[in-house]
């Protein structure tokens, strides 16, 4: 990666954080621009220094065979739901269903189990520049959605039907 990708990377990091939906679950659109996340923190981190890393992507492309998966670090584990990443509004009980990895797949929706056995939702949107939409529960329990709408289509249009209103 070239410095001029750390960068810019560097300077997306800043500007996309967490936005909270409630003080029951925390949604947004994180860059792993340091090559893993936190959900804890919202945040961006190192895969091998950071204690608190939850996530991460697998990118080999050369030598084949090819292989893409994503990675629970530090004791977290996930899991591939057959659900639209609007619809789950619960994570899966049956934590045998859990693996520390699984295929990456764009169009998937995925359940971590971090390691402070909290849990989040997530998808991928860019591989290019690592990116993911989620929502956290920070307080343990299975519920991922409060009602207030999830992803980024939705909040977009939720917006801009406000913004109608005071124009």
């Amino acid at each position: 990666m070239s410095v001029k990708s750390v960068a810019l990377l560097a300077a997306l990091n800043l500007f996309v954080s967490a936005i909270p939906v409630s003080a029951e679950v925390i949604s947004g659109v994180g860059v792993l621009s340091q090559g893993a996340w936190d959900f804890s923190e919202s945040a961006s981190v190192h895969p091998k220094l950071d204690p608190n890393a939850d996530l991460t992507f697998v990118l080999i492309v050369d030598p084949p065979p090819e292989r893409t998966a994503v990675w629970g670090l530090n004791g977290a584990t996930l899991v591939m739901v057959d659900s639209s990443f609007a619809e789950l509004t619960t994570a899966p009980e049956d934590t045998s269903l859990y693996d520390w990895e699984w295929p990456l797949l764009m169009a998937a929706t995925y359940v971590i189990r971090t390691g402070e056995r909290h849990y989040a939702k997530f998808r991928i949107l860019d591989l290019m520049i690592p990116t993911i939409e989620y929502v956290y529960q920070p307080n343990g329990s299975r519920i991922l959605k409060d009602g207030a709408p999830t992803g980024i289509a939705e909040q977009i249009t939720t917006w801009g039907r406000v913004k109608a209103l005071y124009e």
